[in-house]
């Protein structure tokens, strides 16, 4: 009828015929750069890859901290909004540096959007929904538990999803690096089996949707950077939370309505902004550690910073650590290097 028609019109103008733009210069020289850096090499791993690691783990830091200021500074309890902000951010940033000139945003077909970027705009949403909504129901020590199986999922996903075969080996290295963040956090683990489903969910969703993602920016030549892949992402997901968060988080209206008429809404403003180009450089940083290594290796790193962050907020805070957590950060660690040498060898 007339809507299908029209709809397909709106679609082929907004997805299918994006203008096949020339690299520009600015893409050029950051492609050579790129290259330049993967052919200097430290301890077996070259210079790009080091610092997509570094940036991620710095990056992760930062926004643990500043979305925790957020949500007890503001009482802003709205973690679903906050990621379609979020979301929001990285497609304007994107299509700023695309206008720029500093890069070139790559089209991709109509078919492929609905085929790869829809499904994973849905499982990246499932899975904040559901770890959200485990969060209710378990505390955050069990979440770590939960989600330090990751790597696993993974792993099973790689599996069940690709063709490319998993070294025995590997599934060796599981067991430290998964067991050592559970007996960091087992002391304080409370189960609910409502919180165990909705966890394990997320957790099994953000395995897929790196493994899909390490897929569409590696193989076939329609293969997508990590900022285009970002750009082409950003507005189902945008769509996705904005309606979740409605329904999720009816409390936000009003909140919203309070802020307004006091006027006292702007240092609220500046620091959701300034977790919002954190996420976008975080994103950015998290697709190009996936695009160096593997959708794997993001998520053995993902345990390894778990361990890292017990070490800076002891620096920092001073805060007392049992010593079963220092055990199992310990045996992460050396489940972390274990994994490093076979990924090496393989």
């Amino acid at each position: 009828g007339a809507f299908e028609r029209a709809l397909e019109k709106w679609m082929d103008s907004k997805v299918v015929t994006i203008p096949a733009q020339p690299s520009s210069a600015a893409t050029t020289r950051s492609s050579e750069f790129e290259k330049h850096l993967q052919s200097i090499t430290i301890w077996g791993l070259d210079l790009a890859t080091i610092f997509a690691i570094i940036g991620w783990f710095s990056l992760n830091i930062a926004i643990s901290n500043v979305n925790k200021w957020i949500y007890v500074k503001f009482h802003f309890g709205y973690p679903v909004f906050l990621t379609m902000i979020h979301m929001l951010t990285g497609f304007l940033l994107s299509n700023i540096i695309s206008q720029l000139g500093l890069y070139t945003i790559k089209p991709i077909s109509r078919e492929k959007w609905l085929k790869n970027i829809v499904p994973l705009a849905l499982i990246f949403c499932g899975s904040i929904v559901a770890g959200n909504a485990g969060l209710k129901y378990i505390f955050v020590s069990y979440v770590q538990i939960i989600s330090a199986t990751t790597p696993i999922f993974t792993v099973l996903a790689i599996r069940m999803m690709t063709n490319n075969p998993v070294n025995w080996q590997v599934y060796l290295t599981m067991i430290p690096i998964v067991g050592g963040i559970s007996l960091s956090s087992w002391q304080e683990a409370d189960f609910n089996m409502i919180g165990f489903v909705f966890i394990t969910f997320a957790t099994a969703l953000r395995a897929v949707r790196s493994v899909l993602q390490g897929q569409m920016m590696t193989g076939d030549e329609d293969k997508l950077d990590p900022i285009s892949l970002l750009y082409h992402m950003s507005p189902p997901s945008i769509v996705i939370l904005l309606v979740l968060s409605l329904f999720t988080e009816p409390e936000l209206l009003l909140d919203y309505n309070n802020l307004h008429t006091t006027g006292s809404n702007l240092p609220l403003v500046l620091w959701l902004l300034l977790s919002s180009v954190i996420s976008f450089l975080l994103n950015f940083f998290n697709l190009l550690v996936t695009k160096y290594t593997s959708a794997l290796t993001l998520q053995v790193l993902g345990n390894v910073k778990v361990v890292l962050a017990v070490f800076v907020s002891v620096m920092i805070f001073h805060n007392q650590v049992s010593f079963l957590v220092w055990v199992g950060c310990c045996i992460t660690l050396l489940g972390g290097q274990w994994y490093g040498y076979i990924s090496k060898r393989s």
